[in-house]
């Protein structure tokens, strides 16, 4: 998939506030840099985007390259737009204190920084792309959306995201530093960990909040200002082991394929999920034997599992940077159950560069099922 360029950023700062009366709101444009075009209306005629003007719902914008555009809406969160970017601003509306913004994404690349719901606020943002729509009440994700295939990529920085794909009714749930992939016309798949350039790309995002003036809204964006000089450089080392973890990556993503269909061959024989041993005990992230089970007839204590059939798998669970891929448990604050498969990555310790995807519960169980139903 083609990923749309993030250095030269078009913006549009959304700032949902409290005070207006009216149920409909306009966007005032702050900047604009480059060629940015704009027409109301999809019968409407384009024309150049100018400082200072007002757009309502039903306004669409383009940026070409090398282009810019902010705009505000006084009181709840940022947009920022991408360079080549096609987004039309569908909804743009208030109900008592809750507001309600939608965007339609045709292709690009758009950032969000939105505040969270405060008391019994209801406030929504959603970015409507073509393989996907993605839903918050307040985060800070990107939604990038390829020109040529309509795929879609989805990652969150702070917060949560509701992700529903285009082919069918499922949505998943995004958490912070894990970004989804969404092909068009395609089933949804698992979240998987950011990559390390994506996760230090919020410090951009804040630091144009930052440049914009907004930052009185946003906490975070403002202690922008307290980073130190050693701070900056290790940013640049993690930058610098970048290249050959992607390289890596790409080589895990598959593996975690196998290693989830060799899970639920193992759970549909056994019921035995291999983030725990026998008598229950959980493991640990970090833990080199917690996908034995895959292999030899044993948890991670030695027991003997009731039932297994195995192998489940023919490797010796090595990922592409001689270390061993692991598994644990993890509970969201919503409930949510997943399985999660990690790799530790260039450093093998556990931190910014693990690899990881998610694998929920629910689709692990009804995957067993699956399985049992066609060995039948």
């Amino acid at each position: 998939m083609r990923t749309v360029g993030f250095l030269s950023v078009a913006m549009i700062v959304l700032l949902l506030g409290t005070g207006l009366s009216a149920d409909e709101i306009t966007a005032k444009v702050l900047k604009v840099t480059g060629t940015v075009s704009c027409k109301s209306g999809e019968k409407g005629e384009w024309s150049p985007l100018q400082e200072k003007a007002e757009l309502g719902k039903d306004s669409f914008i383009e940026t070409k390259e090398k282009s810019s555009v902010s705009m505000e809406i006084p009181g709840k969160g940022v947009i920022m737009i991408h360079e080549l970017s096609s987004v039309a601003l569908t909804s743009i509306d208030r109900s008592g204190q809750n507001f309600n913004v939608k965007l339609k994404m045709f292709f690009g690349t758009v950032w969000n920084r939105i505040r969270k719901n405060e008391g019994d606020e209801k406030s929504t943002l959603s970015v409507d792309a073509p393989a996907a729509v993605a839903a918050v009440r307040g985060t800070s994700f990107y939604v990038v959306s390829d020109a040529k295939t309509n795929d879609a990529r989805i990652g969150v920085w702070d917060g949560s995201v509701d992700v529903t794909g285009r082919s069918g009714p499922d949505t998943k749930t995004v958490e912070p530093n894990f970004e989804i992939i969404v092909l068009f016309n395609k089933p949804i798949q698992d979240p998987v960990k950011m990559k390390l350039e994506e996760i230090q790309r919020e410090r951009e995002l804040q630091q144009n909040i930052l440049n914009l003036g907004v930052a009185a809204m946003f906490p975070a964006a403002r202690g922008m200002q307290e980073m130190n000089d050693m701070q900056l450089n290790e940013a640049t080392d993690i930058v610098n082991k970048a290249g050959a973890q992607i390289k890596g990556e790409r080589i895990v993503q598959e593996d975690f394929k196998k290693l989830k269909k060799a899970i639920a061959r193992l759970y549909a024989d056994t019921g035995y999920v291999p983030n725990k041993d026998i008598a229950g005990n959980q493991v640990r992230k970090g833990s080199p034997t917690s996908l034995n089970c895959l292999l030899k007839d044993e948890d991670r204590a030695g027991a003997k599992i009731p039932n297994w059939k195995g192998p489940y798998l023919d490797s010796n669970l090595k990922d592409p940077f001689g270390g061993k891929y692991g598994v644990y448990l993890k509970r969201t604050p919503a409930g949510g159950e997943y399985v999660i498969l990690y790799s530790l990555g260039i450093d093998k310790m556990p931190g910014e560069d693990d690899v990881e995807s998610l694998y929920k519960l629910q689709d692990l169980q009804n995957d067993a099922k699956a399985e049992k139903e066609s060995a039948r």
